[in-house]
């Protein structure tokens, strides 16, 4: 599924060879344009989870991918409701 193909892309990000490097940040950024509306939350646990790798630059370009992942939605759609951007509140 797409965990299958954007994890190992993301990984390429902190690739020894530049060209390796832009060809992934490239193919990420594509995916999340494409596929960021239909399965938001696989694209936000695979971007979660690269944010703990030990490769700074897989970190950093996950962070990248995070606000643009992030921008295409505003708070005011669906996921709200669905959790993903909703801000813990306390009770009284």
């Amino acid at each position: 599924g797409l965990r299958d193909v954007i994890a190992p892309t993301i990984g390429l990000l902190a690739d020894e060879s530049e060209a390796v490097r832009e060809a992934s940040n490239s193919a990420c950024h594509q995916v999340i344009s494409r596929v960021a509306r239909i399965d938001r939350l696989a694209i936000f646990d695979l971007l979660l989870e690269s944010l703990s790798n030990g490769k700074w630059r897989v970190r950093l370009g996950a962070m990248q991918l995070f606000q643009e992942f992030l921008s295409k939605f505003s708070v005011d759609e669906s996921d709200v409701t669905m959790g993903i951007f909703a801000t813990p509140t306390c009770a009284d």
